[in-house]
């Protein structure tokens, strides 16, 4: 089966790129879009999603609200979705948190304006769904004191919602919290005190689900020192034992902004280094680093040289190789950022996978890293 890959990227000043199709070995994908190319007609950003059937979702923020794109697996927008494909609503919020689609189709957004968060729901169709929240919308509590930076969600298979929330409160300190929602939108009383469990001192910029658990990734406040972690919770928002050092994993420097979990309960992190590479951990279920990935259990991403790195995902394939996608750019005046997505597979064991792309990587589009997931068919889609 050929895997391609799936680059979707925004607006950068007036220069739009377009979504693009790779196959494996870097060439185009001729079977989508025209010659490879597809076009968003938005010219928009936002997060991206994948339907159970393939088809891809869009969910942008503009001045005209929210817009919802779908397109069908060969990169052509959906007729039946909307008008040609597209559907516009009220915008819930100032910006775009995230975006997923739930296991019965529904569409989720978490929205911000900096201060405050809710979450979206919408039907299959992009229409609001009444039965959560107020006509489809659920404010959740301000459970951070200060400016929102970063957002995560995950939805457990009760479909209930965990959102993870960190705010800034001051040079050079963070406070975040997690939140847990019902499907239907209701602050869930049986996590946490009330709903919320507050982190002072944490940056959270990833959340994911071990089992019944709560993963969360970022760094946290150590003394004079600001680590990477990763924290354990059950699945009533308690702090755990068996996991790191009373459940909470550390790693020097940077922060974790996405989480990966095995179905053995092996987690990979990936941390930004802001220079020119970035590092994936393997950590095992009970918290330590796995010394049989990379070297003592971190791979490195080696980017372009003199190039910086600030953001990353990561997703699993079901034969073991890991698929991360990664920013590397640099800043020139007067256009800003200049960069681009750079996708690198590994082996198992950490190593660069040779049959992808030139020794194990891809660089794909202009553009920065919105977006990212793999499709049962085995393609790889990135928004940009």
């Amino acid at each position: 089966m050929s895997v391609a890959i799936l680059a979707v990227a925004a607006c950068l000043s007036l220069v739009c790129a377009p979504i693009v199709a790779f196959a494996a070995d870097g060439d185009p994908d001729s079977s989508f879009g025209t010659a490879g190319v597809a076009q968003d007609p938005t010219n928009g950003g936002g997060r991206l999603a994948v339907q159970s059937d393939g088809k891809i979702l869009v969910a942008e923020f503009d001045t005209g609200g929210l817009r919802l794109l779908r397109f069908d697996t060969t990169g052509i927008l959906h007729p039946t979705f909307g008008v040609g494909g597209i559907v516009t609503q009220p915008a819930p919020g100032e910006y775009m948190g995230e975006f997923v689609v739930l296991s019965n189709g529904d569409l989720l957004v978490l929205a911000v304006d900096g201060t405050s968060s809710v979450l979206a729901r919408y039907d299959a169709t992009g229409v609001p769904a009444a039965s959560f929240g107020a006509a489809g919308v659920a404010t959740l509590p301000d459970c951070a004191i200060g400016y929102d930076t970063d957002y995560d969600l995950a939805v457990q298979p009760d479909g209930k919602i965990v959102v993870g929330i960190t705010s800034y409160t001051g040079d050079p300190s963070y406070e975040a919290c997690l939140v847990r929602v019902d499907a239907g939108g209701i602050v869930d009383p049986g996590f946490g005190a009330g709903g919320v469990v507050v982190l002072p001192g944490w940056f959270v910029a990833a959340v994911a689900l071990q089992g019944d658990r709560v993963l969360v990734g970022g760094a946290v406040t150590d003394g004079d020192t600001f680590p990477a972690a990763i924290m354990r919770l059950g699945s009533d928002g308690g702090s755990l034992g068996g996991f790191g050092n009373s459940g909470v994993f550390t790693h020097p420097g940077g922060r974790v902004v996405d989480l990966a979990v095995q179905e053995n309960g092996d987690i990979y992190a990936f941390i930004p280094r802001g220079s020119d590479h970035a590092d994936v951990l393997r950590v095992s279920a009970s918290g330590a680093l796995d010394a049989s990935f990379g070297t003592g259990g971190v791979a490195v991403i080696e980017g372009p040289p003199d190039s910086f790195n600030g953001s990353g995902k990561i997703a699993l394939q079901a034969d073991g190789k890991i698929v991360v996608a990664a920013t590397f750019g640099e800043s020139h005046a007067p256009i800003g950022f200049q960069g681009g997505v750079q996708l690198t597979r590994l082996d198992a064991d950490g190593t660069a996978d040779a049959s992808f792309g030139s020794g194990g990587s891809q660089t794909s589009v202009w553009g920065s890293l919105r977006g990212f997931a793999l499709q049962s068919d085995g393609k790889i889609l990135v928004l940009g």
